[in-house]
């Protein structure tokens, strides 16, 4: 629903504290929007699953950052998937969950 446009690694890192060694793309929104994308290749599956929790409390605040202001938009980030797979993890916030889910997994096969 929105023109999401690639963020620059200074962008990334004021939203989510990336662990060192973490290459991270992202994609956002204007704002008017919650969607966003992005893909965190991780050394290992510990650093892996440091990012997943740094991108869900990334999630958390942009929830309670949206409801002040666009509160419908709320829905999109509780439904948002995240997932770790390996030393990956993936975020989407978007208005289809189970159909971003389905890409997400096969992309992974």
């Amino acid at each position: 629903d929105d023109q999401l446009e690639q963020i620059n690694d200074e962008d990334i890192s004021y939203s989510i504290d990336v662990p060192k060694g973490v290459d991270a793309i992202m994609y956002m929104g204007s704002g008017s929007t919650a969607e966003e994308v992005a893909v965190f290749t991780a050394p290992d599956e510990e650093t892996a699953r440091t990012t997943e929790e740094n991108v869900q409390s990334f999630l958390d605040d942009q929830s309670d950052s949206f409801e002040k202001y666009i509160p419908e938009e709320t829905k999109r980030i509780s439904n948002a998937v995240l997932e770790k797979k390996g030393k990956y993890v993936v975020l989407c916030v978007c208005g289809d969950s189970d159909k971003a889910k389905e890409i997400i997994e096969k992309a992974f096969k």
